[in-house]
């Protein structure tokens, strides 16, 4: 069951990431509110406790605080925090495949 789930979690996670961007380039702060909210409880779910936390932390920086309305960083820092973003999923993705090949050599 566990090998599973991480399978699922990390065939998903290049569309959860691809979410954000989306969310980012309309500057859709709902959008992007629900799909960093996924993005830190799935990964937090499957262990994945780097990515969990800078969600979490990505969340906190766009979080809107009424009644001042969002700030959305100049579109270089944008590209970095997607930058970072997925160069942290795809070695998140990495390790986690090496760990189901692991568990399921073992078994």
């Amino acid at each position: 069951m566990l090998c599973g789930f991480i399978r699922r979690y990390e065939a998903m996670l290049d569309q959860r990431v691809d979410r954000l961007q989306r969310a980012l380039s309309a500057q859709d702060h709902g959008d992007w509110m629900d799909a960093v909210l996924s993005l830190k409880t799935s990964s937090a779910m499957a262990g994945a406790q780097a990515l969990s936390t800078l969600a979490a932390r990505l969340q906190e920086d766009f979080a809107q605080r009424p009644p001042a309305p969002v700030h959305w960083p100049a579109r270089e820092r944008l590209a970095e925090i997607m930058e970072t973003l997925r160069r942290l999923a795809a070695e998140t993705a990495r390790q986690l495949q090496l760990f189901v090949q692991q568990v399921a050599g073992a078994i």
